[in-house]
């Protein structure tokens, strides 16, 4: 049975056969005004009150960083409450009805979500462009380092092999099937397909962006061993198509992942280096946590 998070081809059709997959970047600001869970109506009240209260002070001229970072309980505050550069379908539909509204500076309304109430300040909006992207199209070969070889031995291993293909002229295939470790390419005689060059880490995409077509490379060290790698050809591909079924895709996860809002904010908190978060508050995780645009940092 399919998992209720799971999303078919058909299903990503079908919502792009509607036209509703709104494509482009939104930068926004936000200001949280906070409630408490299980709320009162007092305290609802009491939250709406401070709420207008802000708006009425930015209506009459306060920064809107400045009173981010004075009243939003959002942990973004101190960053004056940037969201930063976000796809439109990532985004919640209620902030994304009310940018459509806005004018690159302008603020909203208040307005009322699960976990307070929101004041929302467009920052800036781009279309989505045509996204290319260079390919790399390679082979290679993996002598891999373990408690039995060591790194010297798989060197050694390495060297021998590229010689026999740079100055014997034996076959590339017939040596990836014949030693490599890599045991999804070594079947196919080494061959990767067609990647983007970072596909397989910083090592590689350094190698390859230094060959020409049909060369082969200098023995390199990564951490699971050693290696040679092959460049076959280079090309540019369109991936628009391919980026918009991936956005419907995304839409269709979130929605079966139950709330939008809260589906939103658990991608902000994984974008964050730490959440350091308030219980007293059910969404005091807010986006914040990662809106500043800081991401984690790429895996050695």
């Amino acid at each position: 049975m399919q998992g209720s998070g799971q999303v078919t081809d058909a299903e990503v059709d079908t919502l792009l056969a509607t036209g509703n997959v709104k494509t482009g970047e939104i930068h926004l600001a936000h200001i949280l005004i906070a409630l408490p869970e299980n709320a009162s109506a007092k305290q609802i009240e009491q939250a709406k009150t401070k709420a207008d209260d802000v708006k009425k002070q930015l209506d009459g001229g306060l920064d809107f960083s400045a009173a981010a970072i004075r009243y939003s309980n959002a942990q973004d505050a101190l960053e004056g409450g940037d969201l930063g550069w976000r796809r439109i379908d990532s985004v919640p539909e209620a902030f994304v009805e009310l940018a459509d509204t806005l004018q690159t500076g302008q603020v909203s309304q208040v307005i009322r979500a699960a976990n307070g109430f929101h004041i929302i300040k467009m920052i800036d909006k781009r279309a989505e462009g045509k996204q290319v992207v260079n390919e790399y199209h390679a082979r290679h070969i993996e002598i891999a380092t373990t408690e039995l070889v060591s790194s010297d031995e798989a060197q050694r291993k390495i060297a021998d092999v590229r010689r026999r293909i740079v100055d014997a002229h034996e076959d590339f295939a017939a040596l990836a099937k014949q030693f490599s470790n890599d045991a999804p390419t070594a079947n196919l005689g080494g061959e990767m397909g067609w990647f983007a060059i970072d596909q397989y880490g910083p090592k590689v995409a350094e190698v390859l962006a230094k060959l020409k077509d049909g060369e082969v490379s200098a023995p390199f060290q990564t951490d699971v061993g050693w290696h040679v790698v092959q460049l076959l050809g280079k090309r540019s591909s369109d991936r628009t198509e391919q980026a918009k079924r991936e956005q419907a895709r995304d839409m269709l996860r979130q929605r079966k992942a139950g709330d939008e809002y809260e589906s939103f904010l658990r991608t902000v908190r994984s974008e964050a280096y730490i959440c350091a978060v308030n219980p007293a508050y059910v969404t005091a995780e807010l986006a914040a946590c990662g809106a500043s645009g800081a991401k984690k940092p790429n895996a050695p």
